[in-house]
């Protein structure tokens, strides 16, 4: 099934109160904007012009970090790993993992090839298996 997203925008915006307003947003104070520069509609609290999209206003956190305390590499982990902890997830230790599906990789990268015998197939195709 081919969806142009174009289009279903179009139709969607015909009646865009029924598919785009939540209860949720306009509780909080939300209003429903058009970007100046993309035409594209967008959800804001405060009054502004363009919506929040990097073509339409840049990076603006380059050079203007949020971050409070800088952490190296390691300090970063330990502190992902103490939010999820906290927050009721199991922490497993790293360990690195073999694709035995693809000859071209010694070891799974952060990606959904680790999965992909699943995805692509539907099912593991034990055949594809080195």
């Amino acid at each position: 099934m081919d969806v142009d997203k174009n289009e279903l925008r179009k139709e969607f915006a015909k009646d865009w109160a029924k598919h785009y307003q939540l209860e949720s947003l306009v509780e909080r104070g939300y209003v429903r904007r058009k970007c100046e520069g993309c035409n594209r509609m967008f959800w804001s609290i405060e009054e502004r012009k363009r919506c929040g999209d990097a073509g339409c206003i840049g990076y603006q956190f380059i050079g203007s970090t949020p971050v409070k305390k800088k952490l190296d590499y390691i300090e970063t982990w330990k502190a992902i790993e103490k939010y999820f902890t906290k927050h009721g997830h199991g922490y497993v230790k790293p360990y690195p993992t073999v694709a035995r599906w693809r000859n071209d990789l010694y070891f799974t990268i952060a990606s959904i090839n680790d999965f992909q015998p699943y995805v692509v197939n539907g099912e593991l195709d034990r055949r594809t298996i080195h």
